[in-house]
């Protein structure tokens, strides 16, 4: 939970961009499918396991 909540708080130049390149980056972004599959924070949303339930249909 901490690792989730530390990723919350760095994502604010993205929301608000400070500068016209950040700004110009961000509005790229959604064009560039690497971009978007970055490993960034991944070890905090895969830290959690989960009980294996079994296939549930």
């Amino acid at each position: 939970m901490e690792m989730n909540q530390a990723l919350a708080t760095s994502g604010g130049g993205v929301v608000a961009p400070r500068t016209q390149a950040t700004l110009d980056a961000r509005n790229e972004a959604p064009r560039d499918p690497a971009r978007l599959t970055a490993d960034v924070g991944r070890a905090a949303n895969t830290g959690l396991t989960l009980p294996d339930y079994g296939h549930l249909v």
